[in-house]
């Protein structure tokens, strides 16, 4: 959570992709995570077959429709 590093598995109709936020990111941008939609801005990062975003910052998209519930996998 606040201290450590959270991994949060984001999709749309193309796929999905994880996206990775160090400590301070997650307590700065930790609303928005509850939006249904969400612009991430951050880095790709490659690493041992996996490909991740690093995110420096998110913020959450307001739409006019209704859009499918998420899915929690956990």
């Amino acid at each position: 959570g606040r201290d450590g590093t959270v991994f949060v598995t984001i999709e749309d109709e193309y796929g999905d992709v994880q996206i990775i936020l160090w400590g301070d990111v997650f307590a700065r941008y930790s609303r928005e995570l509850d939006s249904q939609v969400i612009e991430v801005n951050g880095t790709v990062s490659k690493w041992d077959g996996t490909t991740n975003v690093v995110v420096t910052s998110l913020r959450a998209i307001r739409v006019g429709v209704r859009m499918p519930r998420a899915h929690d996998w956990h």
